[in-house]
């Protein structure tokens, strides 16, 4: 008698993975990153000035809420 022919088919389609696998693994490279992986973080070069801007902005934000605060003006406080 010949093989059945479900468990036939379910042969040819594991190897078909099995070749397309191997495909896929020789087209990537073992070295080379997969194009699914998150690229590599970039350097920066120079100053964070977003980090720097927000800074500015608590430092101004404080300033105006001592100066809004009852009492004499901010100059008279500080000096």
């Amino acid at each position: 008698m010949s093989e059945n022919p479900i468990e036939a088919r379910l042969a040819r389609i594991e190897a078909a993975q099995t070749d397309l696998g191997l495909r896929l693994t020789r087209i990537e490279g073992e070295g080379q990153p997969s194009r699914f992986a998150p690229p590599p973080p970039a350097e920066r070069e120079g100053p964070n000035w977003a980090r720097i801007g927000v800074i500015i902005l608590v430092v101004l934000a404080a300033l105006w809420l001592i100066d809004e605060m009852p009492g004499p003006n901010l100059l008279d406080r500080i000096f």
